[in-house]
């Protein structure tokens, strides 16, 4: 017992990791156990229909979230990493990011508005979504400072335990009372639920900035200068832009060009691969902070420990959870989805072999973020969507729905190996599991 306090207790890389892992980890499977019991209440209660609406809802939160909160909270976060807990300067950049933040909404309310008067359109489950992004906006900034003073376990507390567990909540209360829900009901009961954990994400900032006392002057910030925060965030914002035309795209171009046959295996397919792909939204989630404290302090050897072995355990974590798939996806797929769906397995296993090379070259985007070359990974994504999208077409005509699982493979591994390699030429890091040959032959007497 008295070990394992002790290794609790070390700072060093490897028990660093494996503890902020391990916590996040926990997180994770709560999230989606309650993810789980969710969705099934939501399908009972709103039906197909409003389910769809639902959908559509959430779908626009997520896009408009980029533009709300445009990144500002990942420079927060990365300068608080830098200086080892918020700083004087922090309270001035929290408050520039909430009222930003709060400008955007508003510009977006207005737009939103129009569009509805003049087209007659229902706009109110929208009107909740943009409220709904914006309360998650400002929880995400103001758990930045929290992730940065490396509490990384409890900064993700709110967005993964306690929104989706009072949305529950909600919606259990509602069942007792109603038998069906509107996709709007349901969108302010997210509102309802983010809001909770917007307070509760205050409570924590609160907590965090009275205990350490004093909040010292800053040594490396570079969110000191007030009115620069939003312009600086910009490359982040866009970055996160091109994950999701990357997510959309295919299935896009599919119902335009493919039947709706091969539109339905390549979406069963891509959820699928959805949860391949946790174990990098895991460690790309955990590990931000302690990536960006070490590159702070320039310790080079220390970094690369740090990435060689969070790449080894993206890609364990992905090869592990891909590996039934290789060996009966088609039969896995007919005990989830039903009769048919087996058909989606080699469409699925080309998204898994591309997600395979994502774990395999680390945690490449978070390293250079964190590091302040955002505008790299905007270009690289930039460049992969413009691969996706010049190659979509094509494969689609040629091969159907398989045609667009290489070509979302290919658009991941261009981006991949753009950043990979910006990482090895600026920062002299290796950022993949290659990293720990690195590592051994510059340690190697000869």
């Amino acid at each position: 017992m008295a070990l394992l306090k002790r290794w609790l207790a070390d700072r060093g890389v490897t028990a660093t990791l494996v503890r902020v892992a391990s916590g996040s980890a926990a997180l994770q499977f709560v999230n989606l156990g309650v993810g789980l019991i969710t969705g099934m209440a939501l399908s009972r209660l709103l039906g197909v229909e409003g389910l769809g609406q639902y959908g559509l809802a959430m779908a626009t939160a997520s896009f408009l979230g980029i533009g709300v909160e445009a990144g500002m909270s990942q420079l927060i976060l990365r300068d608080a990493a830098r200086e080892n807990g918020p700083t004087t300067a922090t309270p001035a950049a929290l408050q520039e990011a909430a009222v930003s933040a709060v400008a955007i909404a508003a510009v977006c309310l207005a737009g939103i508005s129009v569009y509805a008067v003049t087209t007659d359109t229902p706009a109110k489950s929208i009107f909740a979504s943009l409220i709904f992004c914006l309360v998650v906006a400002l929880s995400n900034i103001a758990v930045a400072p929290i992730l940065g003073a490396q509490r990384v376990v409890a900064g993700q507390v709110p967005s993964l335990v306690i929104r989706p567990l009072a949305f529950l909540s909600l919606l259990g209360a509602s069942s007792l009372a109603l038998p069906k829900l509107s996709a709007t009901a349901a969108m302010t009961f997210q509102v309802l639920a983010g809001t909770l954990a917007l307070g509760f994400a205050l409570v924590q900032l609160r907590s965090l900035t009275t205990s350490a006392g004093p909040l010292r002057e800053p040594q490396k910030s570079e969110i000191h200068t007030r009115g620069r925060l939003w312009l600086k965030s910009l490359p982040i914002a866009a970055s996160e832009a091109a994950r999701i035309i990357q997510g959309n795209a295919a299935i896009a171009t599919l119902g335009g060009l493919a039947t709706a046959e091969a539109v339905g295996l390549f979406r069963v397919a891509s959820s699928t691969w959805t949860m391949v792909m946790l174990p990098l939204t895991l460690f790309n989630g955990a590990t931000g902070p302690l990536l960006a404290r070490l590159h702070a302090e320039g310790d080079r050897k220390k970094t690369q420990t740090a990435l060689w072995q969070i790449a080894l355990g993206m890609t364990v974590g992905v090869a592990g959870l891909s590996m039934p798939i290789f060996l009966s996806g088609d039969w896995l797929l007919e005990f989830l989805f039903g009769p048919g769906f087996g058909r989606a397995a080699p469409e699925l296993k080309v998204l898994c072999l591309g997600a395979v090379f994502n774990a395999f070259f680390g945690p490449n985007t978070t390293m250079l973020t964190m590091a302040g070359r955002e505008r790299v990974v905007a270009r690289a994504f930039a460049v992969s969507v413009a691969v996706l999208l010049l190659s979509l077409g094509p494969l689609i005509v040629a091969f159907g729905s398989l045609g667009a699982a290489v070509a979302s493979s290919a658009s991941m591994l261009t981006w991949n190996i753009i950043i990979w390699v910006d990482a090895r030429v600026s920062l002299n890091l290796d950022t993949s599991l290659l990293g720990f040959f690195d590592g051994r032959l510059r340690a190697s007497p000869g």
